[in-house]
């Protein structure tokens, strides 16, 4: 390897710093959690989907490493986007052209390597490096989930800590904007803060399009660097894939339908290719963290059906990526805010009675109903006593108010509150 292709990664071996555009000054909540790892000396281990911000993760750690003084030069970034390295290579050229000694003889390296999901043989070679230095502290970053979290879960038992990093909530996304959201405080901001639930959701969490105004240039970002990105690229070279036509299939099916029921033996037979390989490609969509899958509660709660999954986008930006900025179907979109907000595994269906998740929270069940439009809440609340839950959650358009009724406690929250702050609801009514 060129020494000139690691040396433009790490301008702090020069300046003492990272550049200022690679930085951005807010720090996200996963940050200080990894910070408390470094002392650790098992590998961290950042994975999330494209466009997400764990490049400028790095560069934070990055910059904060070297403001508790440790030397440049022990600090060692590269991505493996750039051709085809492989981490021996990379590791010869820092030794012989950058510190000039072997890794082992310095008190303590650091190497953080991007997208090393890329790298042939990448956790092998980890494994070697990660048992053979014990100063070597290794802070790596993936796109592929299967691949990431399946081959490190193997190969890097017992080293290894992993921070999922997702899209920004939407409690992130406001305070990118400077709009700093206090529970306390939601009825006071809730005029300045429910007119950006549309801009949060249409712009899908991604950081870099949080002060975008142009809606061409959003929906064409999310589509084109992110989604096709991940079909047309990412997931081909992983499995190899050459249907790229079914992937995209079952793409815009999911945006013209989020929540469908999947149908293998239907889908088949309306796609024409085999049962095994739709299976085998809702597989790929799924850990690739474009879609995920919610499995049907069977009574009892004793167990998830294989039958009936319903099929949504991890991200609901998605739906408008494909179909463009329509706003027809806004009940679908609520429910897969909801779904982005929560990622229940569950919802319960038996006959036409449906409530559309179940998550749990300290242990318990809790049925959450979308009701975006107009509902009625005694057919609902039949529904959860039917189930013996004695609590749930309607999430409605703007209406909050709580219901108590034969034992019966429903919290009825509007969207805008709920995404904002999912795991606090009982804190605020």
């Amino acid at each position: 390897m060129e020494f000139t292709t690691i040396t433009r990664y790490n301008d702090w071996w020069e300046t003492g710093h990272p550049r200022k555009e690679l930085l951005m000054s807010y720090r996200r909540p996963p940050f200080k959690s990894i910070l408390e790892y470094m002392d650790n000396r098992q590998i961290l281990l950042l994975y999330g989907m494209r466009r997400v911000g764990k490049t400028t993760l790095l560069y934070q750690i990055i910059d904060e490493l070297l403001s508790q003084g440790i030397d440049p030069k022990d600090i060692l970034y590269f991505s493996f986007d750039d051709g085809e390295s492989t981490i021996d290579s990379l590791i010869q050229a820092y030794e012989t052209g950058i510190i000039m000694s072997q890794i082992k003889d310095r008190q303590r390296v650091f190497l953080i390597l991007d997208e090393v999901q890329k790298s042939k043989d990448w956790e092998n070679r980890i494994k070697i490096y990660y048992d053979l230095y014990p100063n070597v502290k290794f802070i790596i970053s993936g796109s592929a989930s299967l691949n990431i979290k399946k081959r490190s879960g193997e190969t890097l038992a017992g080293r290894l800590y992993s921070f999922y990093i997702g899209p920004l909530s939407f409690v992130e996304f406001l305070e990118f904007k400077g709009i700093h959201p206090k529970l306390e405080n939601w009825r006071i901001q809730e005029n300045s803060i429910k007119p950006l639930l549309m801009d949060y959701i249409v712009k899908g969490g991604f950081p870099e399009l949080v002060n975008e105004e142009k809606q061409e240039k959003i929906l064409s970002y999310i589509r084109s660097i992110v989604l096709d990105r991940i079909v047309l690229i990412d997931l081909p070279e992983e499995f190899g894939i050459r249907d790229t036509d079914l992937l995209k299939k079952l793409v815009e099916m999911t945006a013209s339908d989020p929540g469908f029921i999947l149908n293998y033996d239907s889908l088949s037979k309306k796609l024409g290719r085999s049962k095994q390989t739709i299976i085998n490609y809702i597989f790929y969509l799924e850990y690739s963290l474009v879609i995920k899958t919610v499995k049907n509660m069977r009574p009892g709660f004793l167990a998830s059906s294989r039958k009936m999954k319903k099929v949504y986008f991890t991200n609901s930006s998605f739906q408008f990526a494909v179909h463009g900025l329509t706003y027809d179907n806004l009940g679908k979109v609520a429910e897969n805010a909801v779904l982005q907000a929560v990622s229940p595994n569950n919802y319960y269906r038996e006959g036409k009675e449906e409530i559309d998740f179940l998550t749990t929270h300290d242990g318990k069940f809790i049925p959450i109903e979308v009701k975006y439009g107009a509902y009625e809440p005694d057919r609902i609340i039949s529904l959860f006593k039917k189930l013996g839950l004695s609590y749930g959650m309607i999430i409605s358009r703007d209406e909050y108010r709580i219901i108590e009724r034969s034992g019966m406690k429903i919290r009825i929250i509007p969207l805008w509150l709920f995404v904002l702050y999912p795991n606090r609801i009982e804190e605020i009514l």
